[in-house]
């Protein structure tokens, strides 16, 4: 019987009586971890037992995989024994192609590919296995043509660099981001970009500040002699300070410029002066106002108009309430001559309005159930009004 490599022999190959046993031949290691090739188990007969002593009892050789005893064939590699077909890799449990296997750091023993897959390093850029030279670099590992700048991509093998604490890019020293740049004690730090300035600089307000940064806030435009204006904490041209102090639209808060809306107290810009719910303009004009904030009619009803109690249309506007009932202005009438109502001249008979002429033609006792009610009514409120 022919094993991986090598001659292999079992009971009965050797003729009658003979019991396998003694170690197996290993062969030399390869590979970045403890490895080695096995030729097969290695099989000798026994010598023959002296005749009249007693024999020795020899202890069971246990298979490393799963514990029990080796009854025949066996397997040694690295100091252990196996069962021939438990001898295979940790990780894909398959026999060791041409018999060649690697131990890893976890003491396990495993085929070439699954090592490569599992311990092998591999370059931080590519992800590929490295086979050849290697870079480390603040615990990263790279292939040498990998290892470059991301900046400007000049190769750092052998040049000064920077690894980045958070991101762990690569830098050259020219190309290092500003907070990984070092401040000069003599330097100021630049109260617009934060970096350190390294030559000429304007001091506004106590903070230092690079001279292309001294520009106009609108347009970018670099100050020239006295072309400068503080608005609001910023700096204008004079051409932008003047449209600064123009007055601001109340719905974007921008200058405006040109054509403007003046309603409600404030000034917008056209497009701007819409329905505060769904932003239409207001065709011919037509708005309404609650809390200082324009709508449309569909939405003003929608939101704060009431029905007239009797022309069942929405009012828009000067709503009258009377005994929880809305009226238009006009619409205010008396319940029994339909004559407008005038303030404090009228009173309330069967749940509507009615003009007081009206309200002396009725019955006496009619009139003095109504004021008995009305009585009542008001004194029922005052009591709710004093629990609360």
């Amino acid at each position: 019987m022919n094993g991986p490599g090598g001659r292999m022999s079992g009971p009965g190959v050797n003729g009658p009586g003979v019991t396998p046993h003694g170690p197996g031949q290993g062969g030399p290691f390869h590979g970045p971890g403890q490895g080695g090739a096995f030729h097969g188990p290695g099989f000798a007969p026994s010598p023959p037992m002296p005749t009249g002593t007693n024999p020795t009892i020899q202890p069971e050789t246990l298979c490393s995989t799963c514990q029990e005893p080796i009854q025949g064939p066996l397997v040694q590699a690295m100091g252990k024994s196996y069962h021939p077909d438990h001898f295979v890799c940790e990780c894909c449990s398959q026999p060791f192609p041409g018999g060649r296997f690697i131990k890893a750091s976890d003491e396990h023993l495993y085929c070439e590919q699954d090592y490569e897959e599992l311990f092998a390093r591999r370059c931080k850029v590519c992800h590929q296995t490295i086979t050849g030279k290697i870079v480390n670099a603040e615990g990263a590992t790279y292939h040498p043509e990998h290892f470059i700048c991301v900046g400007c991509g000049d190769k750092m093998v052998g040049q000064p660099y920077k690894v980045h604490p958070e991101t762990k890019h690569v830098y050259c020293k020219k190309c290092l981001p500003p907070e990984m740049r070092k401040i000069r004690p003599e330097e100021h730090i630049c109260a617009k970009c934060s970096q350190g300035i390294a030559g000429p600089y304007l001091l506004i307000k106590g903070q230092f500040v690079h001279l292309r940064h001294f520009t106009c806030q609108e347009c970018g435009t670099e100050f020239k002699g006295g072309d400068c204006h503080e608005f609001e904490g910023n700096y204008y041209c004079l051409t932008h300070y003047k449209i600064q102090l123009l007055k601001k639209c109340a719905r974007c808060g921008k200058p405006c410029q040109g054509r403007s809306v003046t309603a409600l107290g404030k000034v917008w810009h056209p497009d701007h002066f819409t329905c505060h719910i769904c932003s239409v303009p207001f065709a011919e004009s037509h708005y309404y106002e609650n809390d200082g904030l324009p709508y449309c009619k569909t939405h003003y009803v929608q939101l704060f108009g009431y029905n007239c109690a009797h022309c069942k249309e929405p009012i828009l506007k000067n709503t009258i309430k009377f005994l929880d009932k809305a009226y238009h202005a006009d619409h205010f009438l008396c319940s029994h001559c339909q004559h407008p109502l005038k303030p404090a001249r009228f009173t309330a008979w069967d749940s509507k309005p009615i003009c007081l002429p009206c309200y002396d033609k009725l019955p006496a006792h009619l009139r003095k159930e109504v004021q008995t009610r009305t009585a009542g009514e008001q004194k029922a409120k005052a009591q709710r009004d004093k629990e609360l």
